[in-house]
């Protein structure tokens, strides 16, 4: 039978294995970027002797494991690194597979990694785009929705880009690699994340931030970045939107939506009140009382992380 489209629910079989975790480097230079990921695998009911891998127009040089030898073959016109194990392993069982390979930006492929709008006189902006499917262009995967997993990631850039920028929170701060080039280390190992949501920047933005507090407190930051000298009243208003729209999402959203829609937006009208005011007697009180208030309620999504980011890309700017 002719297949009309490119996908089928049958091409989506049940993994054998589950994805634990990922350690990823991206020594990114201006035409081609070095890759070196460890990732952690767990077996499941019943041994294998063989990992499939997708991996789309890939370069890559070096496949390891460190519980077995291993043979590998790139099949590259199926998009597929196919890992033959010496012995197989146990049932319920961590192993890590370890691969060197180097991805190449393109200019006109949204997928993977890509080249954006770069400013006069710096370095190529480069950023990524994982759904769907992308991350197979970046590191041999198994690049499918339901292989959630936890991520840290290096990058090593040109020290002229503003920003380097991926999933997580930052726990190494940037500092000077030496040669020119700096490196940051990120941390997404709070809630395991389907490789889809993968996002990677290299560039150089003007760069707007807020931070949010939750009605009990909890703080983040908003960061918006734009292209160099855009318009500033129009930057901060879509941050604005963004505020507005996360403590929507927190206070309306969730198991009970509809409850106690007059004690939401009481809330949501104090939260804007407290945030106008900023200090005094009547700003403490108005915390206090939200503290109390939120108590109250079955609020939906709250975010986690250290810091908000929206960034306005050029290529795929839909």
């Amino acid at each position: 039978m002719k297949r009309e489209f490119k996908y089928y629910p049958e091409d989506f079989g049940v993994l054998n294995v589950k994805v634990v975790h990922m350690d990823l480097l991206f020594d990114v230079f201006d035409d081609h970027t070095k890759v070196h990921s460890e990732t952690k695998f767990k077996t499941l009911n019943k041994p294998i002797s063989k990992l499939e891998l997708d991996a789309n127009n890939l370069e890559i040089s070096n496949v390891s494991c460190n519980t077995s030898e291993i043979e590998y073959d790139y099949l590259k016109d199926k998009n597929k690194l196919i890992i033959n194990f010496s012995k197989s392993i146990p049932k319920n069982t961590e192993f890590v597979i370890k691969v060197e390979n180097v991805v190449k930006p393109t200019k006109n492929i949204l997928e993977g990694l890509y080249y954006d709008e770069t400013p006069k006189g710096k370095p190529p902006t480069q950023i990524t785009q994982c759904q769907q499917w992308g991350f197979q262009r970046l590191v041999p995967c198994i690049d499918d929705m339901t292989a959630k997993c936890t991520y840290r990631t290096r990058i090593i850039a040109d020290k002229k880009y503003t920003h380097l920028i991926t999933n997580g929170d930052v726990i190494e701060e940037r500092k000077s690699s030496g040669n020119g080039r700096d490196t940051i280390l990120y941390d997404n190992t709070r809630t395991p994340m389907s490789s889809y949501l993968f996002f990677l920047g290299v560039g150089s933005y003007d760069c707007y931030t807020r931070e949010f507090e939750y009605p009990g407190g909890d703080k983040f930051l908003l960061e918006l970045l734009v292209s160099p000298g855009a318009d500033k009243n129009a930057a901060e208003k879509a941050l604005d939107i963004l505020y507005h729209a996360v403590m929507w999402v927190y206070l309306f959203t969730g198991k009970d939506t509809y409850k106690d829609l007059d004690l939401k937006e009481r809330i949501y009208n104090l939260v804007k009140k407290r945030d106008e005011l900023k200090k005094g007697k009547e700003y403490d009180e108005i915390k206090t009382e939200l503290k109390k208030l939120i108590k109250k309620i079955t609020p939906g999504y709250k975010y986690t992380g250290t810091k908000y980011r929206e960034i306005g890309m050029q290529n795929s700017n839909f």
